[in-house]
């Protein structure tokens, strides 16, 4: 994680070095887990994968992400994407990193930075609200 770090120029929150060595290191939801964006007038999909460091898996490679999106580094560091390629990103601009949202159709990168919508304070309280929502879908069946 270090050595990523200094590559890209970039600090992960310790709530995402938490969250990449003891939930996950890259990799997909066994169960639904939807996003919970906040003034996107489109619909997410659920979480299809989350970046890990060194991950074998190119899709789940924290460095190819990074390497993809660095014109938005520092301040938005990948986190996962959903199953239309839509990206969620931690926004180091807002300590301790809140969840945000970036469309595929309204990604940019002519822009200095893309548009973002709120989804989280926190990984923790996406992990919350998504496991929330995915409790009422299940419940609405």
């Amino acid at each position: 994680m270090d050595e990523i770090e200094r590559r890209f120029e970039i600090k992960f929150s310790d709530e995402h070095r938490l969250f990449l060595k003891t939930i996950t290191n890259g990799g997909r939801p066994t169960a639904s887990a939807p996003i919970p964006t906040t003034g996107y007038d489109g619909e997410a999909a659920d979480l299809h994968g989350v970046y890990g460091i060194n991950h074998p898996a190119a899709y789940y490679d924290m460095a190819g992400a990074l390497e993809l999106y660095e014109k938005f580094l520092p301040n938005l560091i990948p986190f996962g994407y959903d199953a239309c390629n839509c990206q969620l990103y931690i926004d180091m601009v807002e300590i301790p990193g809140r969840i945000v949202y970036v469309p595929r159709d309204e990604l940019d990168f002519d822009q200095a930075s893309p548009p973002i919508y709120h989804v989280a304070r926190s990984i923790s309280e996406f992990l919350l609200l998504s496991a929330k929502m995915a409790d009422e879908f299940i419940d609405e069946d």
